[in-house]
């Protein structure tokens, strides 16, 4: 009894606490949201911050000039939760080489994820007018199991140039290749040419081992970086 009284005390001063909370705004494709950060690393940037969700992902800002403090690029976002008032995110941190997540306190949850649903819809509808066809991914992996195995990387690269693909045809192409080193090189190059971006999960699944799991999000990463210069 004492334990959930507990929990409804807690409960009631994160209402109080949201509750305050400036209501979103909108500024050409993103919503803008002030949220509470729970962990003492947020916590030094500002008692509340501003979570903007738009094309690029997920970025956090401070309140008052919108300077921004990190960047989440939806590449690097691995998942994400909700409960009430409460948001959760899980991302790839490059420098930790290890999947992170935040926990943000907020008032207007249930707006954010139909933001997040309408983002990722838009990028899935002009993903999908350049997805390989059926039979050209049927194509390609009958080129890949006749082919020589120093020859995998270039069929895929090939492909990749002029075609999206879903994460289960990655997932397809990747149990094909016979070494760990061409695993990680196809999941890295096929991130980008995903439809279905938020399931590279099921791609990573097909790796052999937990190191090539961050090998490839830090490849990724790492490609991000080079791509602004």
């Amino acid at each position: 009894m004492g334990a959930g009284a507990s929990r409804n005390v807690a409960a009631d001063q994160t209402g109080a606490a949201v509750t305050g909370l400036p209501a979103p705004y909108t500024r050409e494709d993103c919503m803008f949201f002030t949220i509470i950060p729970t962990e003492d690393e947020l916590r030094r940037k500002g008692e509340h911050l501003v979570l903007e969700v738009g094309r690029q992902g997920f970025r956090l800002l401070r309140p008052s000039t919108e300077d921004p403090l990190s960047l989440f690029p939806w590449g690097q976002i691995h998942s994400w939760a909700h409960g009430t008032n409460r948001f959760t995110f899980r991302y790839f941190d490059d420098g930790k080489k290890a999947i992170l997540q935040h926990n943000l306190l907020m008032r207007d949850v249930d707006p954010l994820l139909q933001h997040i649903q309408h983002i990722i819809d838009e990028i899935l509808q002009e993903r999908k007018s350049s997805a390989i066809s059926d039979e050209s991914f049927e194509e390609l992996l009958g080129r890949v199991r006749g082919s020589d195995p120093s020859m995998h990387l270039e069929l895929v690269r090939t492909a990749a140039k002029m075609n999206f693909f879903t994460s289960e045809q990655g997932r397809s192409i990747l149990e094909l290749l016979a070494t760990g080193f061409d695993k990680v090189e196809v999941a890295t190059l096929l991130h980008g040419r995903l439809i279905d971006q938020n399931r590279f999960s099921l791609m990573l699944e097909a790796l052999d081992c937990g190191e090539d799991r961050d090998n490839v999000w830090h490849r990724i990463t790492q490609n991000k970086k080079s791509t602004k210069k």
